[in-house]
């Protein structure tokens, strides 16, 4: 965990995490739902660290993959 910095190492240190990518992935869904993350306090970064991080360890899952394999075709316009 020593190569992490910054926010990586606060996420890390949130969830857990070590992976780089992984940990890169949480850091996208954060900021899906913050635009920075500067404004928010230990308690809130931490908070929002582990719930990006549940969503992603969903998005790894069968269901949250088709869900995901759905939303795409829906965006995207083609049919299923």
């Amino acid at each position: 965990m020593s190569e992490l910095r910054g926010y990586a190492l606060s996420i890390s240190r949130a969830t857990g995490v070590t992976d780089p990518a992984t940990i890169a992935e949480i850091e996208d869904f954060m900021r899906d739902e913050h635009r920075t993350l500067d404004h928010l306090d230990r308690q809130q970064f931490d908070r929002c660290a582990r719930d990006c991080w549940k969503a992603v360890a969903w998005s790894r899952t069968p269901d949250g993959q088709a869900y995901n394999e759905m939303l795409r075709r829906e965006i995207m316009g083609q049919a299923a």
